[in-house]
């Protein structure tokens, strides 16, 4: 090889490498491609497995600054509450499996026009289902996704209306049926102008929330039985971390926090309290709010980019 074309091979493959490296973004991706990142997130991907948990909590108190107002006459007492929700979805073979989760210090809850005690609330709202469920989202290299789901739930215990006074209660019902949306997906950078990251300006998912569960009680406000009432897919603008993008593989990540914070002085009121007579009280209020979601989700496909 002469000296000119070995120093052109040379300067090719130089020129290369920075190429080869800029495809590799994610901790799982391939250390070589011969195409773009854009290419290769673009096609017909279909769910394979993962899982969303969702969580929420909130913790209520109230306290009075004075701790002798709370023996003033028709005074409330001090408290301390919490409740927490946790909602999960796991996907496996064309399967989702939902699971609601509902937890209380409370010692009673108005449902509907009933009071319950808060162990019966619990049980309300906790509750596990499987769904039928395929999940396919086609990337296209032109910024634009679109998302095709079909779905099956046959719901035992959903309490059917009765045709009369007389008819013995009768249950089960079938939700089935197809949900489709389009959209835009942008690449989001870090402080390094790497394309690590994804954003979806509308992601659909499953929707079975506390809004989606019926229950029924008895005359004396007794549990008897939760159900669900119908499946809904909710929009949600994601940015997901890609961990890994491969030709025929693809995992999207996303991890989400919030926390909220609210207190409030009461007015100062006089008290009538006994053995003291009257005197000036003032109580304080908060509230706490905090919010999580994770995603973790794998998708195959065929390896075909889609263009429009």
């Amino acid at each position: 090889m002469t000296l000119k074309k070995f120093v052109l091979v040379s300067l090719t493959i130089l020129l290369a490498v920075p190429f080869i490296s800029s495809c590799k973004r994610g901790a799982n991706d391939p250390s070589f491609s011969i195409t773009s990142r854009t290419a290769r997130l673009s096609a017909v991907w279909t769910l394979s497995s993962g899982y969303y948990d969702y969580l929420n909590q909130e913790n209520e108190e109230f306290n009075w600054v004075d701790d002798d107002c709370e023996d003033g006459i028709g005074m409330i007492e001090e408290y301390q509450e919490s409740d927490v929700k946790t909602i999960s979805y796991n996907f496996s073979n064309s399967l989702s499996h939902f699971k609601h989760q509902f937890t209380t210090t409370r010692d009673q809850f108005v449902d509907g026009s009933m009071m319950v005690d808060g162990k019966e609330y619990e049980d309300a709202l906790t509750i596990e289902r499987d769904i039928n469920f395929d999940y396919e989202l086609t990337i296209r290299t032109n910024g634009t996704y679109r998302v095709y789901i079909t779905y099956n739930l046959y719901e035992d215990d959903y309490l059917l209306e009765a045709l009369d006074e007389s008819s013995a209660p009768q249950y089960g019902k079938t939700f089935s049926g197809t949900y489709e949306y389009e959209d835009e997906w942008h690449w989001t950078d870090n402080s390094l102008g790497s394309k690590e990251g994804v954003q979806f300006d509308g992601f659909p998912f499953l929707s079975m929330n506390e809004n989606n569960i019926g229950r029924i009680y008895d005359i004396n406000g007794s549990f008897k039985l939760n159900y669900m009432t119908g499946v809904e897919f909710i929009n949600q603008a994601v940015i997901f971390e890609l961990d890994k993008l491969e030709s025929k593989a693809l995992t999207l990540m996303s991890n989400a926090s919030f926390e909220g914070y609210f207190a409030e002085v009461d007015e100062e009121f006089e008290v009538n309290v006994a053995g003291q007579g009257y005197i000036t009280c003032q109580g304080t209020y908060t509230f706490r709010n905090i919010e999580n979601t994770k995603f973790f989700l794998q998708f195959i496909s065929d390896g075909k980019s889609v263009a429009e």
